[in-house]
């Protein structure tokens, strides 16, 4: 029971700039094989050995809903380039969140849409390190984060490939 709640707080952590939203979670995406996904009621996560070791997390958050560590906000047709800005100014003052590192920002596509591309290291509050790969993108009122999150000492190249080919499946559903 303390391991299911340690992984419901980290997903929160790490969900902090795209927290769930009552809304329906409009989008498809080919999970990878081997993965399974996680039973959570507000999130859709896969994972292979398990969200400790490595997790897929895909949320999305209405664009006005404010963020809990930055007043910055989202708005309705920013570019890619500011939506980073945003999330990075979130989850770099995030309290949970120790020693974080920006080691690439650029921007991408997701199945056609402009995006942002995030590779960023951080510590938590015990002094596990991890490595997170983020894709982010505004789509009419809603902004999408697709994330590869890795224990740094269990992250491999394979994963990452699996992760870039489940980016590329991933497609917002259209109203």
């Amino acid at each position: 029971m303390k391991k299911l709640f340690f992984v419901l707080c980290l997903v929160l952590l790490l969900g902090c700039a795209t927290n769930p939203s009552s809304g329906p979670q409009n989008f498809s995406a080919q999970p990878p094989e081997q993965w399974h996904q996680v039973n959570t009621p507000k999130f859709y996560i896969l994972t292979k050995d398990g969200p400790y070791s490595q997790y897929i997390l895909v949320q999305q958050r209405p664009v006005d809903k404010p963020f809990s560590n930055t007043s910055r906000k989202l708005a309705k047709g920013m570019s890619p380039r500011d939506a980073a800005s945003v999330f990075l100014a979130e989850i770099s003052s995030d309290p949970e969140i120790f020693n974080f590192r920006l080691l690439d920002n650029q921007m991408s596509r997701v199945n056609q849409q402009e995006a942002f591309n995030l590779v960023f290291t951080y510590d938590d509050k015990d002094g596990r390190q991890f490595q997170t790969y983020m894709f982010g993108l505004l789509n009419g009122n809603w902004f999408y984060s697709l994330r590869y999150n890795a224990d740094r000492s269990l992250y491999c190249n394979q994963d990452i490939a699996e992760f870039h080919r489940f980016v590329k499946s991933f497609k917002v559903n259209e109203a």
